[in-house]
């Protein structure tokens, strides 16, 4: 696959991680209440303020022209979710079972520093990152989306790895 096949997979959607503290489910309602933003919910909701671009990008607020929220209206709020490491269990089996391809096993592994080629420890409990849909526009990369939710063009290869981009 070429380039250019790589950023016309990128133009569709690209999955990417997002690790963030929070409760042991894969996300969690929050009704928006009278003057409230969502760089307000971020840092009441995770403690930082940055994280407000995930949350924009989870309910499709940035899709949508940068459309604003409303009193009332239900947001999702990522969050990481846990899987207790049962006998028999590879980085590669958790990585398909729950985040749906065995080429996510690096970045499962790394995010519980760990590496890919060491066995997963039995009984540990593990982190599982929140898969973030992000619609790609015209002129989006690898990079500039590593930038936008990382901060970090250097995690540019997380993302082409996590979606198998080339």
């Amino acid at each position: 696959m070429g380039f250019a096949d790589s950023r016309a997979q990128l133009a569709i959607i690209v999955v990417l991680l997002a690790v963030l503290t929070s409760t042991d489910s894969a996300a969690f309602p929050h009704i928006v209440k009278a003057g409230e933003s969502v760089a307000q919910i971020a840092e009441e909701m995770y403690g930082r303020v940055e994280v407000e671009r995930v949350v924009v990008a989870a309910n499709g607020l940035d899709a949508r022209r940068g459309s604003g929220i409303v009193v009332g209206m239900r947001l999702e709020l990522p969050a990481v979710g846990f899987h207790k490491v049962l006998p028999g269990d590879t980085w590669k089996s958790m990585a398909v079972e729950l985040l749906g391809h065995e080429r996510r096993a690096d970045v499962l592994s790394q995010v519980n520093d760990s590496r890919p080629w060491l066995p997963p420890e039995v009984g540990r409990e593990i982190m599982v990152p929140y898969n973030l849909r992000h619609v790609a526009k015209i002129g989006d990369t690898t990079q500039s989306v590593a930038y936008r939710y990382l901060r970090n063009r250097k995690g540019a290869w997380k993302i082409a790895s996590y979606n198998g981009l080339r």
